[in-house]
């Protein structure tokens, strides 16, 4: 009997025990859970003194989220900019535990290699197939994540190309013979150095105005304007405003010029890379010289004209009262004019073209030949006539008797007639050459030697 009250008892006390066990445990746990961090502790670059490890985690993923918000990494070449998409972004977020305190571990940022890759051929300013260098350009855009966790990194792709990197390099030069002209070098030290912006547009009138040039128009600035287009569309820039001068400038060949003036003309492209351009300009004694600074190409551009026509002057024609009947001269002479396409071709590095564009179709008006011409018309002269042999053969006509009378009389009494006369004359011609010997033998007249000759 005593046995079983012993075993009763010893139940009972070991119950007793287990249950003051699990409350005793279910106690500590509540205050292990409940316990706070220390003021000044910081878990993965996050503070959070006085939070439990509850609240420590909430905070940890919230700001880990923001972060993946934040760093949205880009990657551009040229005019040409991608963005990575969020789940190429992985971070490793730490799971806060009790013994957190001393805990260092950072929030690490990496990049997914496959998605870093779609996103480079994605790239449309040039064909990069096997150009770009992925690990080093995924080992440089994590070190940017992590080193500042707050800021969205921007990578420039060309220090990651084969053949090229960042340093600015001449683009397109273009070079004009010297031209006698005082304000040229105004204008070029004005513009040395002017920046393009990126994404913005550049006028050249716009650019004179602000370094307080003097905008003239007129040959100079015509073929200042026709060097600085040359220069600017040897580049991915885009044409937004062109004028044709009315004649080709100094040295400036059909298709290449442009005009600019201080009323309704300018010269005005786009810039559209996310990096910027410079001018430099240059003008001397030996000539113009216009060079565009920028990242080095991949592709290269030129210019080719084409479809070149030659336009002849027309004739006009002025009337002088000054002038002869009839009479005529070309005072002015006359000289052609042009129509052409100027086009630019994308070249890769092979040489090949991977592309042609029309930029701009130029014309210049022929100047008309002017001819001064008389008033008064001169006159014609009469008109030949036609004779034809059939016309000169002899008509016969027929008399009536009458008339063949008296026709007959006429001819019979014409030999009389003559004698009369002939001795009428005989006898005026006597008289005179007795007078003449009468006066000579009185001494009246004295004849001369030719006079006496003929006398004789």
């Amino acid at each position: 009997m005593k046995s079983f009250v012993r075993i009763g008892l010893l139940v009972a006390v070991m119950t007793g025990l287990l249950v003051i066990g699990l409350v005793a445990g279910r106690v500590l746990d509540q205050q292990a859970q409940a316990k706070e961090y220390q003021i000044g502790t910081v878990i993965a670059g996050v503070e959070v003194g006085g939070m439990t490890l509850a609240e420590a985690q909430s905070e940890i993923d919230m700001i880990a989220e923001q972060r993946r918000n934040q760093q949205v990494v880009s990657i551009y070449l040229y005019d040409s900019l991608v963005e990575l998409p969020e789940e190429a972004l992985n971070l490793s977020v730490p799971t806060v535990s009790s013994n957190a305190v001393e805990e260092s571990e950072q929030i690490e940022a990496t990049i997914d290699i496959t998605a870093l890759t779609e996103a480079v051929n994605q790239i449309e300013s040039a064909d990069l197939s096997g150009l770009v260098d992925i690990s080093t350009l995924k080992n440089d855009i994590e070190f940017q994540l992590n080193e500042e966790p707050t800021k969205a990194p921007t990578v420039h792709l060309a220090s990651y190309i084969e053949g090229i990197n960042e340093e600015r390099t001449v683009l397109a030069n273009v070079y004009a013979p010297y031209m006698e002209s005082t304000i040229l070098g105004t204008w070029s030290t004005g513009l040395d150095g002017v920046v393009i912006e990126p994404r913005s547009h550049f006028s050249l009138k716009t650019a004179l105005e602000q370094t307080n040039q003097m905008v003239v128009g007129g040959e100079s600035l015509d073929l200042f304007s026709s060097v600085i287009y040359q220069a600017l569309a040897k580049s991915n820039l885009e044409l937004i405003e062109h004028h044709t001068p009315e004649k080709l400038p100094q040295s400036i060949k059909v298709g290449y010029g442009a005009s600019v003036n201080e009323d309704h003309r300018d010269l005005v492209f786009y810039n559209p890379n996310y990096e910027s351009m410079e001018l430099n300009v240059q003008f001397s004694t030996e000539g113009l010289i216009v060079e565009l600074v920028g990242t080095p190409y991949i592709q290269e551009y030129e210019l080719v004209v084409e479809n070149t026509e030659t336009i002849q002057p027309r004739t006009e024609v002025t009337y002088s009262k000054k002038r002869r009947a009839g009479n005529s001269q070309v005072i002015v002479n006359g000289k052609n004019g042009y129509a052409a396409s100027l086009f630019k071709r994308e070249l890769n590095a092979n040489k090949q073209e991977v592309n042609k564009v029309l930029i701009a179709r130029n014309y210049i008006a022929a100047t008309s030949t002017i001819e001064e011409r008389s008033v008064y018309a001169k006159p014609e002269p009469e008109p030949e006539l036609e004779i034809n042999d059939a016309d000169l053969q002899p008509v016969i006509v027929e008399l009536p008797e009458s008339v063949k009378e008296e026709s007959q009389a006429d001819r019979a009494s014409e030999p009389q007639i003559q004698e009369q006369e002939e001795q009428s004359t005989s006898a005026e011609q006597n008289n005179q050459n007795g007078e003449a010997q009468q006066d000579f033998i009185k001494g009246v007249h004295e004849p001369a030697d030719k006079e006496q000759d003929d006398e004789n």
